[in-house]
C-alpha cells in the first residue's frame, strides 16, 4: 500500500509504503521525497489527485496548488517502490480547473489525457519510460483539443468519450487494442 504526506512548511510531497514484516507488524518504508519547482511561492502544496497500477508500477498525477481555481501544476509520475524508481514521466498534464486529467489502466500501460506544444488535450499512452510514453491518437487536431475522458475497456477495446470541433460535442470513441 502506498501512500503520501505533504509538508505545509516544506510544500514537498512524501511518497511511503506500508509492507508487513515476518512477524506480522507492518511497517512504514520512504520511497521518495518528489520535488516542487514552486516550494519556495505561497499556496504551493503538492497532493496525488489521482492514480492507478499497470504493469506493477503506481502511475499517479501530482497536482501542486494555487492561491486561485487552476492549480500551478500537474504532472505524472510513475514508481515502482524504489527511489530509483521513482521518476516523472511527463509534465504538464491538464491544468484546468474544470478538466483534469484521466490515468486508467490499459495492460502494462495506461491511458491519460494530456496538452503538448501546438495542440490541446489529446489521448497518450505511457508504460513509465520516455520511449514507451507518447501520443496515443489526435482526435481533434489543432490547438483546441479533444479532451478524452471517461474510460471503459470492453474486450479488445477501451471506449472513451473526446470532444470534436466538427461535432461540436463529446462522442464516443473506441481504440481497438493489440493482443
Amino acid at each position: 500500500m502506498f501512500f503520501s504526506r505533504s509538508s505545509t512548511e516544506t510544500q514537498l510531497l512524501s511518497l511511503s509504503s506500508l509492507e508487513v514484516d515476518s512477524a506480522g507488524g507492518v511497517q512504514e518504508r520512504a520511497i521518495a521525497t518528489l520535488p516542487n519547482p514552486y516550494a519556495n511561492q505561497a499556496d504551493a502544496l503538492p497532493y496525488i489527485d489521482t492514480a492507478t497500477v499497470a504493469g506493477g508500477k503506481l502511475f499517479f498525477s501530482l497536482t501542486i496548488t494555487s492561491p486561485g481555481p487552476a492549480p500551478r501544476d500537474v504532472q505524472l509520475w510513475v514508481t515502482d517502490g524504489s527511489e530509483a524508481g521513482t521518476t516523472q514521466v511527463m509534465r504538464p498534464l491538464s491544468l484546468s480547473d474544470e478538466f483534469a486529467s484521466t490515468l486508467f489502466t490499459l495492460d502494462e500501460r495506461i491511458l491519460y489525457s494530456a496538452p503538448q506544444s501546438g495542440r490541446g488535450i489529446e489521448l497518450w499512452v505511457s508504460d513509465g519510460t520516455p520511449a514507451g510514453t507518447g501520443l496515443a491518437q489526435d482526435i481533434d487536431p489543432g490547438e483546441s483539443g479533444s479532451y478524452p475522458a471517461d474510460f471503459v475497456r470492453v474486450g479488445s477495446r477501451v471506449f472513451f468519450t473526446a470532444y470534436t470541433q466538427e461535432a461540436s460535442a463529446m462522442q464516443l470513441w473506441a481504440l481497438p487494442l493489440e493482443d
